[in-house]
């Protein structure tokens, strides 16, 4: 089927793409200063059978609770119609508040679908630092102002925060989901070691180069297997090892640095 980004985005969720906008525009108080896509399709590495559609929204100013019940209301209705979406709505003062984990107006993914019976999700999302680097170093402008102009420098330290808390207990779910383990382990590693923002499909190719024959079989199987948007069959101890091993390697690079614990207090 083949992987895409937004200049070959397929016409199916390109067209989800285009209601999501409709729907931002019809329900917001005022219009979005920004709407931002991040990750893989904004990356080039987007597979229809297996990726979100990640999007990141900045509001003027705070939304009334009202608003916050019709767009949700509006992505539960959109959302896997084809590809799951994940939405963060910020509010501008928020995102140049420098704090770390950061405050969201509104956030839906496909995991809150079930749990919005609860309620609307609210609060400060750690992961929000990985979305905003992304955004501002590979994003793609959807509506409003520039990235450069709205989206601001995130910490480093806030950065591997939000990477090395997505890797917690990876040895407990590496065999759930073994590509997406593989694969972003291998861009932690690329980050600490030179500083690029690279999708998990990048890491994973940077990778090759610097592991032995053994492991990197495992990470061209990965490789492979998110092509093709497949799960793979994986080795489970092999599997194992090598995250062991690239945990190791990605705390050899960050020895010098004294602002974070090491990746062993998230993963090993």
């Amino acid at each position: 089927m083949g992987l895409f980004g937004w200049n070959t985005c397929p016409v199916e969720q390109r067209r989800q793409i285009h209601r999501l906008m409709e729907a931002l525009l019809k329900w917001m108080p005022e219009k979005p200063l920004g709407v931002y896509l991040h990750g893989s399709l904004a990356m080039g590495c987007f597979s229809p059978k297996k990726s979100d559609l990640d999007l990141l929204v900045i509001s003027a100013a705070h939304l009334p609770h009202m608003v916050k019940e019709r767009l949700t209301d509006e992505l539960l209705a959109l959302s896997n119609r084809p590809s799951p979406i994940e939405i963060h709505i910020i509010a501008y003062d928020d995102i140049w508040s420098g704090s770390y984990p950061m405050t969201f107006e509104l956030h839906y993914s496909e995991w809150w679908r079930d749990r919005l019976k609860e309620g609307l999700p609210n609060g400060a999302d750690p992961d929000l630092a990985a979305h905003l680097m992304i955004t501002k170093h590979r994003g793609v402008c959807l509506y409003g102002a520039p990235i450069d102009a709205i989206i601001p420098d995130v910490p480093r330290t806030a950065y591997l925060q939000a990477i090395f808390a997505d890797l917690a207990g990876v040895q407990e779910w590496v065999m759930e989901k073994p590509v997406y383990a593989v694969l972003n382990m291998c861009r932690v590693w690329q980050y600490v070691a030179e500083g690029t923002i690279s999708s998990k499909l990048e890491g994973g190719m940077w990778v090759l180069r610097y592991v032995t024959d053994a492991e990197r079989k495992i990470v061209a199987q990965a490789v492979e297997a998110y092509q093709q948007g497949a799960p793979g069959a994986f080795e489970e101890e092999s599997v194992r090892q090598l995250v062991r091993e690239i945990g190791q390697k990605i705390n050899s690079c960050k020895k010098h640095e004294k602002t974070l614990a090491s990746l062993d207090d998230f993963m090993l």
